[in-house]
């Protein structure tokens, strides 16, 4: 989602602005793993270049919290029976954070989480 709007993909780009334009309005809270980060940072410097990543990272880190990824994180995803390591990762760094919803277009891979999935539209439909 995050990359939906860093490479400007649509017809995705749509939704994901305006989930952002919500939290950038301060009406929800907003987080981002430390861990997926980086992943968009490597993503973006690939496709575009670096500066335009670090202006990316810099723009987002203002608008999201950053939660951590550390080695309890880590331990309960590999505990997990999660089969994706990327996708038990974040479930379990969403969990340890305390957080309401998990905003994802890739909802099938979330199916195992004890947080609700929701996709932009859905979520910004929630809202209302």
């Amino acid at each position: 989602m995050v990359l939906d709007i860093a490479l400007n993909r649509e017809p995705f780009v749509v939704s994901a602005s305006l989930l952002f334009d919500t939290i950038d309005n301060k009406n929800i809270n907003g987080f981002i793993s430390a861990s997926t980060i980086t992943d968009i940072f490597y993503i973006i410097a690939k496709g575009k270049d670096k500066s335009v990543a670090r202006a990316f990272i810099q723009h987002i880190i203002e608008v999201l919290d950053v939660i951590a990824i550390d080695k309890q994180v880590v331990k309960n995803a590999i505990l997990s029976d999660i089969i994706d390591f990327e996708d038990a990762v974040q479930i379990k760094a969403a969990e340890i954070s305390d957080l309401d919803a998990i905003i994802t277009r890739n909802k099938i891979d979330f199916t195992k989480s004890r947080i609700p999935i929701f996709t932009p539209i859905e979520f910004l439909e929630e809202l209302k």
